[in-house]
């Protein structure tokens, strides 16, 4: 095969294959004939098709895949040549000449390459990124353990409302513009309303009593007002309602004792309240690890990122790849998702850039060990404190790398996590303190 490149301008060439009958000839004779030993037809025994038969039948489909095979080849073998190759050649059908393989026997195939821009994503000390610590209060862990001993508390019916209850009762909507809406099991628990005026109007309500208030004032998220008044309908949303208050649920807070503390953290060790809040403490301390971790790995990939933009890419190439490769799409959804397209392929060129430099490999051990600490953390924002089984673990990690789609993503923040812990020697990095309430700030 001969394979040539154009001049390349704007990071732009063509890439032209000319397949020679020599190229193939002999890969389609080999499967002609185990063809012929397979046919079936009318009229002939298995296997004794005459040859001509065969080749008028089936010479031209074999000789199509045969061809496209070795061009493959070709471009695996281009590729290693040129590793700034940019994704995959595309075929420019205005250039490439008519194929026709039942009277062809010489075949060429032209198509649009494009090479990544010479540039680097090394940081040096000039760039600064902090390093966030999160430091647990007395305050946050006394909330933690009050938590704890409310979600394993026993319920008791009671007269007056007061905090942490839950109200149950009928619900019905006040001047309504129509028939009026009524939701006869309305529940909600006041603590959780955001507006501190309709809050106000919880207070020391009894059984029995009646509130008038406006859920939509209450409540920041819509989706909340509609579940509690039990309606999406836009007309009733709006409107106040009173609420008749037939139970109110009291919380009986579990008490800090060794059944709580094996309940929560599955430890028969735990004895005392103050192991149990160191336990809690030393959980706490794992997961922000986790956590600031991610954070820094997210602000590196953003100072990362910021390199990569200045870059010029080629991207009259790039719109035609997305058209190529998005033709169940009419044009104007291309012009509407390629933006995003070129931010995959600037951050892609990114992360390759950066293993390269950095010399980052990822070993089976760097993904066990980041499944771990990810679900652990999943587990943790559930309240999940205590030991995981180790069957149960595995098992997880398990079907996660069975999961295509899932092992893609595990191994992109992986790979970015140790790009994170190699920049982090090579630049300035800016320890600060906060509190659990300032991360969550940062992170929003």
């Amino acid at each position: 095969m001969q394979v040539s490149l154009s001049e390349i301008k704007d990071l732009m060439a063509t890439l032209t294959i000319v397949v020679e009958e020599a190229d193939y000839k002999e890969t389609v004779s080999k499967e002609l004939k185990k063809l012929r030993s397979q046919v079936q037809m009318p009229g002939f025994r298995s296997g004794m098709v005459p040859m001509g038969i065969v080749e008028k039948k089936f010479k031209p489909s074999v000789m199509a895949e045969t061809i496209e095979k070795k061009i493959d080849e070709s471009f695996e073998t281009f590729r290693k040549e040129h590793r700034n190759l940019l994704l995959n050649p595309v075929s420019n059908d205005e250039l490439t000449p008519e194929l026709d393989f039942a009277n062809q026997t010489s075949f060429t195939f032209v198509f649009d390459v494009a090479f990544s821009p010479d540039f680097s994503v090394k940081l040096d000390k000039k760039t600064k990124i902090e390093q966030y610590n999160i430091t647990l209060t007395d305050e946050v862990l006394n909330d933690v353990v009050k938590n704890i001993t409310l979600q394993h508390s026993t319920r008791e019916s009671a007269e007056e409302y007061t905090a942490d209850d839950v109200i149950r009762g009928e619900l019905k909507e006040v001047n309504p513009k129509g028939e009026a809406h009524i939701n006869e099991h309305a529940v909600i628990n006041p603590e959780y309303i955001k507006n501190k005026t309709q809050k106000k109007l919880f207070d020391k309500a009894k059984k029995g009593g009646k509130i008038v208030f406006n859920p939509s004032k209450a409540f920041e998220d819509e989706r909340e007002v509609k579940s509690f008044i039990g309606t999406d309908k836009e007309e009733c949303l709006k409107s106040d309602y009173e609420l008749t208050i037939q139970d109110i649920i009291h919380p009986v807070p579990a008490k800090l004792d060794e059944t709580l503390f094996k309940q929560v953290l599955q430890n028969d060790s735990i004895k005392t309240e103050a192991d149990f809040r160191a336990k809690l403490k030393e959980r706490f301390d794992e997961n922000d690890a986790f956590e600031t971790e991610w954070k820094f790995a997210m602000d590196v990939r953003k100072k990362i990122v910021e390199k990569v933009d200045k870059i010029a890419l080629p991207e009259a190439y790039l719109k035609r790849y997305f058209a190529s490769r998005s033709k169940d799409l009419s044009e104007q959804d291309i012009e509407k998702e390629y933006p995003k397209f070129l931010e995959q392929i600037k951050w892609q060129l990114a992360i390759d850039k950066a293993c390269d430099e950095y010399e980052v490999k990822i070993e089976k051990e760097d993904l066990d060990s980041f499944v771990r600490k990810q679900t652990l953390s999943s587990y943790f924002g559930y309240g999940f404190y205590g030991k995981m089984d180790d069957a149960f673990f595995n098992q997880i990690i398990q079907e996660r790398l069975a999961d295509q789609k899932t092992l893609e993503q595990d191994f992109y923040f992986v790979t970015l996590f140790k790009i994170a812990q190699k920049v982090k020697e090579t630049i300035t990095v800016v320890e600060k303190n906060v509190t659990p309430k300032e991360f969550n700030e940062l992170n929003k």
